[in-house]
C-alpha cells in the first residue's frame, strides 16, 4: 500500500461516536414529542445553534427550552438532566484512542456547549486524550458549516486529505 492511504490525523466527533448522548430521546420523552419532532425542533432552532457556538449561556438555553417545550423544571434541574444524558465513553474507547495516538494525531471536533464540555472534562476523563480537542462553542462555528472544518484543519495544521473523520451524522460526514 502507498503511504498516501494513511492519514496523519484521526478526527472524531464526540457525541454518538466516543460517548453516547441520549439527550434527544430523553428530552423527547419529557416534552411528549417524538424523537423526530424534537430533532427537527433543535435543528431548526436558532437558540440551539447559538448555544452550540457559544453565543448564549446555559441559563438562557435552559430557560428557552423549558418554557418553549412546557417543561416544569428549574434551570438548575434542566442543566443536571442535560448533562446526565452524556454517558461514559463506550467500553474500551479510551484504550483504543491511546493506542491509536502512538501512530496518529488524535483530535476531536464536536458540536457541543460549555455545560457538556465541562461535564466531559470534569467527570468522564475523555477530553484530555485529544490533541487538539476542538469544540464548536470555543471556535464559534459548528459542523456541518464550512467554517468549522476550516478552523479545525488550521488548528490541526494539515491538509484535508491527511485527515480521517468519524461522525455519526451524515450531513457532517458529507
Amino acid at each position: 500500500m502507498t503511504k498516501e492511504l494513511f492519514p496523519k490525523a484521526l478526527l472524531f466527533d464526540l457525541g454518538g461516536v466516543i460517548v453516547p448522548w441520549i439527550g434527544i430521546s430523553e428530552l423527547a420523552k419529557l416534552a411528549s414529542k417524538s424523537e423526530a419532532e424534537l430533532s427537527l425542533f433543535l435543528k431548526e432552532n436558532k437558540v440551539f445553534h447559538l448555544f452550540e457556538i457559544g453565543q448564549i449561556s446555559m441559563n438562557e438555553f435552559s430557560s428557552f427550552i423549558t418554557s418553549t417545550l412546557g417543561l416544569d423544571l428549574s434551570i438548575d434541574a434542566f442543566e443536571k438532566l442535560w448533562n446526565s444524558w452524556v454517558l461514559p465513553p463506550y467500553k474500551t474507547t479510551r484504550d483504543m484512542l491511546i493506542k491509536l495516538s502512538k501512530n496518529y494525531q488524535i483530535a476531536c471536533l464536536s458540536n457541543t456547549n460549555h455545560s457538556h464540555w465541562d461535564y466531559l472534562s470534569d467527570n468522564l476523563n475523555i477530553i484530555d486524550i485529544f490533541n487538539p480537542a476542538i469544540a464548536s462553542h470555543h471556535i464559534g462555528a459548528r459542523k456541518p458549516d464550512r467554517k468549522a472544518w476550516d478552523i479545525a484543519l488550521e488548528i490541526l495544521g494539515t491538509d484535508p486529505s491527511e485527515v480521517w473523520f468519524f461522525d455519526d451524522t451524515l450531513a457532517n460526514i458529507n
